[in-house]
C-alpha cells in the first residue's frame, strides 16, 4: 500500500484517524521559537483547530515531548548568547533566567499534554539495535516512523526528512506533498 500524503485540505480522507504530531508542528503552536517560513504558525494552527473539530485523536510520544523541551530551550539558550551570555547550556538552565524559561516551557509542555494522548510504544535492545543504520533519518525520527506503523497514526509533520517515510502523512509542506 502507498502511503498518503495529505495536504491540509484533505481532512476528510482521514476522518476518525489518530494523528501523531511531529516536534517541529509543536513548537509552531505552542512556543515561541520562530517559524522558518512566516506562514507555518498559521497554517499548522488553523489545522490543529480542524482537527480539534473533527475530534480526530491526537498523539505525542516521550521522543517528542524531550524533542520539544530541548529545542525550544536550545533556542532561548541561542537567544541568551546573542543577548550576551557567555556560558555554556547547562550553565544557562541553571542560572535564574534559564530557570525561569524552563518554568515557562515545563507550563507549555503541560498544556501540550493535555490536549494529546500519549503512545504507549515501548522499546527492547533488538528495536534499537534495528534502527542503528546510516540512512537520511535521524535516530528519533526513525521511532516515530516505527510508533506510526506499530499504532496506524498519522504524522502530521513539516518535515521534509519524512519524504520517503512509509507512512501516512499530513503536511503543509509541498516537499512532503510531491514525495508521494
Amino acid at each position: 500500500m502507498v502511503p498518503l500524503r495529505l495536504g491540509s485540505n484533505d481532512l476528510s480522507s482521514i476522518s476518525g484517524r489518530e494523528i501523531f504530531f511531529d516536534t517541529n508542528v509543536l513548537l509552531f503552536l505552542f512556543s515561541n521559537v520562530p517559524p522558518s517560513l512566516p506562514y507555518q504558525k498559521r497554517e499548522y494552527s488553523a489545522l490543529f483547530k480542524r482537527l480539534l473539530a473533527k475530534k480526530n485523536p491526537l498523539f505525542v510520544d516521550i521522543i517528542v515531548v524531550s524533542e520539544f523541551i530541548n529545542a525550544w530551550f536550545g533556542d532561548e539558550y541561542k537567544k541568551a548568547v546573542v543577548n550576551g551570555f557567555s556560558g555554556n547550556r547547562k550553565a544557562f538552565r541553571d542560572s535564574a533566567d534559564g530557570r525561569q524559561i524552563l518554568k515557562e516551557i515545563y507550563h507549555e509542555t503541560k498544556a501540550v499534554l493535555d490536549q494529546f494522548q500519549l503512545t504507549s510504544q515501548s522499546w527492547n535492545k533488538p528495536d534499537i539495535v534495528d534502527q542503528l543504520t546510516i540512512d537520511n533519518c535521524d535516530f528519533n525520527d526513525k521511532f516515530i516512523i516505527k510508533i506510526c506503523q506499530n499504532k496506524k497514526l498519522v504524522l502530521l509533520t513539516d518535515d521534509k526528512d519524512f519524504a520517503s517515510a512509509p507512512i501516512d502523512i499530513l503536511t503543509i509542506n509541498k516537499k512532503l506533498l510531491d514525495a508521494s
